[in-house]
């Protein structure tokens, strides 16, 4: 199977908030269930000469949606063929680089509130259009480095709060991995490897913490 973890091509934000409930109106079922979040603070200064660990989380109030036009024009850009059926295919926005071992184990208290308030104000991620690109064709797992993969708080069209989870995960079987480390790809410029991926062996469950592996 091929992997193709892409850099986010920004997109403006469109519609409303989603919602899938069906019984209240998206903006009230929204409300009801999502009281708005508190500001995010500005990330302290960090202590030191070196690198600012925190300039990794230079993508995260950017909560564009990903249409399936972006990701037809990033396999365009990457010089990679059209997802084939099978295929596991990954995105890396940036968003979740704070929570890199790398970056986040070197942070204080202070700059670890920081992270995860720029965490759960927003992410970028798919909108509806390209969750039904990827069941067009037929791939076996979709993944990334946010917290559900699909732009939040607000999507593509209403209707939707997490169009991946619901048209993809539980219509069509097609497997969804979540706060993925994929800086590490993106940053070798690794479009392409083969992916093994080691759920638990659980009966019933509906979702499990694994290991990925990628092979190049």
């Amino acid at each position: 199977m091929r992997l193709v973890p892409r850099q986010l091509l920004r997109a403006g934000m469109t519609g409303n908030v989603p919602y899938y409930g069906g019984r209240l109106t998206p903006a009230q079922a929204y409300a009801a269930s999502h009281p708005p979040p508190p500001p995010a603070p500005a990330p302290p200064p960090v202590a030191g000469s070196g690198p600012d660990p925190l300039g990794a989380l230079q993508y995260l109030h950017d909560t564009g949606v990903i249409t399936a036009e972006d990701v037809k024009a990033m396999l365009k850009l990457q010089k990679v063929a059209d997802l084939q059926a099978g295929d596991c295919v990954f995105m890396h926005t940036g968003h979740g680089n704070g929570w890199a071992n790398s970056v986040y184990k070197s942070l204080n208290s202070q700059q670890r509130a920081a992270v995860r308030a720029y965490v759960t104000a927003g992410e970028p991620g798919y909108g509806l259009s390209a969750c039904e690109y990827f069941g067009s064709k037929d791939i076996a797992l979709q993944g990334g480095d946010a917290s559900s993969n699909e732009a939040q708080p607000f999507g593509e069209e209403d209707g939707y709060a997490v169009p991946c989870h619901t048209a993809n995960q539980t219509r069509r079987g097609i497997w969804n991995i979540e706060n993925l480390d994929l800086k590490p790809l993106a940053d070798a410029k690794v479009y392409e490897f083969a992916f093994i991926w080691a759920p638990l062996r659980m009966v019933g469950a509906t979702g499990s913490p694994g290991n990925p592996i990628a092979i190049y």
